[in-house]
């Protein structure tokens, strides 16, 4: 119950997080920046602009984590100086503004920054959550939504958009807390038209367990379908009823 007031509380986020792209995009012509992205162990940058892009794990996981890394490059298409915040969200409604490290960055004609650049290492990594493998989740997701102007910074309003992920469900897993950094705005100097613009870029990660049994589930299978939490579940939302049969089948 809990974690149904929690989701019901924070739903304006989700509202405004969508609304923004339709409140601002039209201020621009053609899209003012472009995104491209680069997997890791590729040398090719491919445009993802307002779209969205399939990744596959890596074969060896990380701390146990099914995952990918990846680079995102944010160019400025326009013959003038753009004020640039990336904002993220994940499918648990936790909203970072980390790829900058929350601020809105300011980008001259032509000129590119890539994400976390203010790190040792500007590769970032798309996850799939424990929980999420255990729960049958078909992809994790990343939304990246791009708010842009031609005038200020807008630094100090970032914080009212991030939050942290809702409560996980019945497993282990632990998140941190998510750093908001605030900075002041800046007046514009001078009469140019203003322009604001949102771009929403989306990249996934496919679960290659999905509709398996398999790990812990798989070890704690017969306890799982006697809990009345869990059982529901497991019986008529996630896994395919015939790939559950087989299995018990091969187990026998």
């Amino acid at each position: 119950m809990q974690r149904f007031f929690e989701f019901f509380r924070r739903k304006n986020y989700g509202a405004l997080w969508s609304n923004l792209l339709n409140r601002f995009y039209k201020d621009f012509d053609t899209s003012p920046i472009k995104v491209e992205i680069r997997p890791e162990g590729s040398s090719k940058w491919l445009n993802i602009t307002n779209g969205d892009h399939h990744l596959q794990s890596e074969q060896e996981r990380m701390q146990g984590y099914l995952y990918k890394k990846y680079e995102i490059r944010v160019t400025n298409e326009t013959n003038g100086k753009l004020y640039v915040a990336a904002l993220m969200m994940n499918n648990d409604m936790a909203i970072s503004s980390a790829p900058f490290d929350g601020q809105v960055i300011e980008l001259e004609p032509k000129t590119s920054k890539l994400f976390y650049d203010h790190m040792d290492d500007t590769f970032g990594a798309v996850v799939v959550d424990k929980y999420k493998e255990f729960y049958n989740w078909k992809a994790e997701f990343f939304h990246f939504k791009f708010i842009v102007n031609n005038f200020e910074n807008f630094s100090d309003i970032l914080p009212e958009f991030v939050q942290p992920a809702l409560p996980n469900p019945i497993t282990n897993v632990r998140k941190g807390d998510e750093k908001m950094v605030s900075k002041g705005g800046i007046v514009p100097r001078d009469n140019k038209p203003r322009k604001w613009g949102t771009l929403k870029t989306t990249i996934w990660l496919n679960n290659p367990h999905y509709n398996e049994i398999h790990g812990k589930l798989a070890k704690n299978w017969d306890d799982y379908q006697k809990d009345e939490r869990l059982s529901p579940f497991f019986e008529h939302l996630y896994f395919d009823t015939q790939s559950v049969i087989r299995w018990y089948a091969m187990r026998i």
